[in-house]
């Protein structure tokens, strides 16, 4: 049997063409059930946002996902992410109230579909009142 080099070419820029469509296909298929799992979840009632908010930012998404722009961030890049938002404080007090309040210290109260979520952490500190001669 003999091929040519140019049979050749296109049978294996074919087969190129029909590992990249495949490729694609998936996280169009992902992105559109996570859509469409997002989409429930905004018409039931499920999430913090109002439905029309819920819905286009469920939408953003879908579209983001499918330009290949929608990124999913680990936990650890997260915790990173928000150490790293300390680091404005220089005041070592401050420092270490901001670590806390990132790990959750504290009440918390409310929800952002009531108008806001309230944290409260209570420091408590004390002062040496020097002696009157």
């Amino acid at each position: 049997m003999n091929i040519r080099p140019t049979t050749l070419r296109a049978f294996c820029g074919a087969a190129l063409l029909m590992g990249a469509a495949a490729s694609h296909a998936a996280p169009d298929a992902n992105a559109e059930a996570r859509y469409q799992k997002d989409r429930a979840a905004c018409l039931s009632g499920q999430t913090q946002q109002a439905r029309d908010v819920c819905l286009r930012e469920a939408g953003a998404a879908r579209d983001a996902a499918g330009k290949g722009a929608l990124k999913s961030s680990g936990s650890n890049e997260k915790a990173a992410n928000a150490v790293e938002r300390c680091e404005v404080f220089s005041k070592a007090d401050e420092h270490a109230a901001c670590l806390d309040r990132i790990r959750g210290s504290g009440q918390t109260s409310g929800s952002a579909l009531q108008g806001g979520v309230l944290r409260e952490s209570v420091t408590t500190t004390t002062t040496v009142i020097p002696a009157k001669p």
